[in-house]
């Protein structure tokens, strides 16, 4: 489903693939106004790294984050339900109208996960016409054009993910 997971398949299984990326049903997104908060949709798992996200948001007072997204992980939820700020607020699991809504809406796109295999939320963000601020890493690197769609963070953490809010979120139409 990306460059990233052939090059696993071609150092793991010594063969080669062709790249099929997942499909999307790009009409069914919309461009609105955005309001203000970001958004983040994942399932709730070490793996994503969204304690990175509480941490930089600890630091926004003036910005709000919305999460979405089932816990897998029960204890690493709860750890994330002690940290998180007040401008923060885990949404659970939406209806696909809720959620389709929740993206035409938002100032942007929060991705943190660790090496993503390929990113299917962050595209549709981007087909919502939403900025994505994501790690420089894996797939999220064939679908996020920096300074187009988002921005890309290398060896991203909490201060540079804080820092690409405020970058992003000051540009005058988003990305």
């Amino acid at each position: 489903n990306s460059f990233n997971i052939q090059s696993v398949v071609r150092s793991i299984h010594d063969r080669d693939s062709e790249v099929v990326y997942p499909p999307i049903e790009t009409k069914k997104y919309k461009y609105r106004k955005a309001q203000n908060y970001w958004l983040s949709v994942n399932r709730i798992h070490p793996y994503k790294r969204i304690e990175m996200q509480l941490k930089a948001f600890s630091k926004l007072p003036d910005e709000k984050l919305y999460i979405v997204g089932h816990a897998n992980e029960s204890g690493y939820y709860n750890e994330l339900r002690k940290m998180k700020s007040g401008n923060v607020q885990f949404l659970g699991l939406l209806s696909e109208d809720k959620l389709l809504n929740r993206l035409s809406e938002c100032k942007g796109f929060i991705h943190t996960p660790i090496n993503e295999d390929f990113g299917l939320a962050p595209v549709e963000a981007t087909a919502s016409g939403k900025p994505v601020i994501a790690p420089n890493e894996g797939g999220l690197k064939e679908t996020v054009i920096e300074g187009v769609t988002g921005k890309l963070i290398d060896d991203i953490n909490s201060d540079k993910l804080g820092e690409a809010i405020i970058e992003v979120g000051n540009h005058p139409q988003g990305y």
